[in-house]
């Protein structure tokens, strides 16, 4: 995970985001009218070149992927 946001503002998850395996968990308000929009930004991490080499090939990269 890299960034998370809802309606634009940053939040920051409780969590390692530098560990995959991590549960990370996001405290936000929402507005009972207008609920907004949660966004958040990762990148699969097999395979990459930040640390990956659980995949066996950058295509087999969704064998553990999960949100």
């Amino acid at each position: 995970m890299r960034e998370v946001q809802y309606n634009g503002a940053v939040l920051q998850a409780d969590g390692a985001y530098e560990d995959w395996g991590a549960v990370k968990t996001i405290y936000f308000e929402s507005e009972r009218c207008n609920p907004g929009k949660l966004r958040i930004q990762g990148f699969n991490f097999e395979g990459h070149p930040d640390g990956g080499g659980y995949a066996s090939s950058p295509s087999d990269a969704c064998k553990s992927a999960g949100l």
